[in-house]
């Protein structure tokens, strides 16, 4: 660890004495330990399980380093579990979350290179998933356009294991490559709307290095006053998967959201399409897939419903939500949020080989924030779960019980140094 941060100020002291501009720097960190009590969280429990407890923690620090020609971050990490190391054994665990550059090239034109967080809209296709401690990012290029009201960023990547002598083969499950356009308009104080285009390579699992390519494309649009919040967004998913199914999948969202003394209730509905159970020979492929979203923000904290098509066994899934949020004191916030999710089409239970019932579960999340600070926060949490026959047929669970979830967790994001 004390390695990693010499290098990385030695790096920025290298970046701060090659240019005479005024520059700023500062690092600052983030400590965030969370403890869990799992009781049906991502798979419902049953008599003869037992709830899992443990703690885990996020420890980060980001370097950041910007003057009028560029802007940089390095970003280490380590993630752990307590209790997860042999006491007096040296363990090397510290990993590189972020590591950018982003160089002006015109006044409204960069080019952003190295690992990176791919955040976009609301986080649905492409976010940094924070909740998970490890988070994501990418190893990417983005060239960005933006003015006042336009923003208009291309960005790809291109995926190896190791510099090959011979060869592009990747063995990996991710990705190979990765490109996409996104593009916002302000349309007035109120409203915006966005377009999102994404392609996503994988390759097949021999040596041929023939790639199958999936297009989702598609948007958002948002109103926003001091009272009222709407959006609505809708994708349309196409090309091959790795079996050489043809892809014809799509999604849409509608939610409003009203805030009217220190309350904010809204209501929607997510709708992803779904395989046709019923034609098991058809080659075509219509289960919407999220990509690289934050699937954590939509479907439910308990997380259920993290990778969908394999998650409600290729049915798609139907989330109708209602949600209230009420600050009831100064500096604590409380959150509810109820889920009913069922499949948009239903699935043969291998059991009875009969088409099952569309629903899947009920589920209420329950969350408290208190900011102690402007650097300090602390959240609670509780998620309950009620679940239909579908997803214990889904998760091969036919006694799943009612399941539950608690967890509290510090958010601590200090900043040790600043050059202002």
């Amino acid at each position: 660890m004390k390695k990693v941060i010499i290098v990385s100020f030695v790096l920025f002291g290298m970046i701060i004495s090659s240019t005479g501009l005024l520059a700023k720097f500062s690092l600052n960190g983030q400590f965030k330990p969370r403890y869990e009590y799992r009781d049906g969280y991502r798979q419902l429990i049953s008599d003869d399980l037992f709830p899992a407890s443990f703690v885990s923690q996020r420890t980060r620090l980001n370097f950041d380093y910007s003057n009028s020609n560029l802007t940089s971050r390095i970003s280490v990490q380590d993630v752990r579990v307590w209790g997860d190391e042999i006491h007096l054994k040296n363990v090397p665990r510290i990993a590189m979350h972020e590591a950018w550059v982003d160089v002006k090239l015109d006044t409204m034109i960069s080019l952003k290179v190295g690992r990176q967080e791919l955040v976009y809209d609301d986080h649905r296709i492409l976010g940094n998933v924070d909740w998970a401690q490890e988070g994501r990012s990418h190893d990417a290029v983005v060239g960005k356009y933006e003015s006042d009201d336009l923003k208009l960023h291309l960005g790809g990547a291109f995926n190896q294991s190791a510099q090959n002598l011979f060869g592009t083969t990747y063995p990996l499950s991710n990705y190979k490559g990765l490109g996409f356009l996104w593009f916002e308009n302000k349309i007035d104080t109120n409203m915006r709307f966005t377009l999102l285009g994404i392609t996503d390579a994988f390759q097949e699992n021999d040596t041929n290095n023939y790639n199958y390519f999936r297009y989702t494309f598609g948007g958002n649009y948002y109103y926003t006053s001091q009272d009222l919040e709407l959006q609505g967004t809708g994708y349309y998913q196409l090309g091959q998967t790795t079996l050489a199914q043809d892809i014809a999948a799509y999604m849409f969202s509608v939610q409003a959201h009203y805030k009217f003394n220190g309350f904010k209730v809204g209501a929607g509905i997510d709708y992803l399409s779904g395989n046709d159970s019923e034609n098991p020979n058809s080659n075509e492929y219509t289960a919407f897939n999220t990509l690289y979203g934050t699937n954590h923000k939509f479907y439910g904290l308990m997380d259920h419903f993290l990778d969908i098509p394999a998650h409600t066994a290729g049915g798609g899934l139907v989330d109708i939500y209602a949600k209230i949020k009420y600050s009831f004191m100064p500096k604590w916030v409380a959150a509810l949020d109820f889920h009913s999710f069922s499949l948009d089409k239903a699935i043969i239970d291998p059991n009875t080989a009969e088409l099952t019932e569309k629903g899947l579960a009920s589920e209420i999340d329950l969350v408290l924030t208190h900011t102690i600070a402007s650097d300090i926060k602390l959240q609670l949490g509780y998620s309950y779960m009620i679940p239909a026959d579908a997803l214990k047929i889904v998760q091969g669970r036919p006694n799943g019980n009612n399941s539950q979830w608690i967890w509290a967790m510090l958010i601590v994001t200090p900043e040790l140094f600043s050059s202002n």
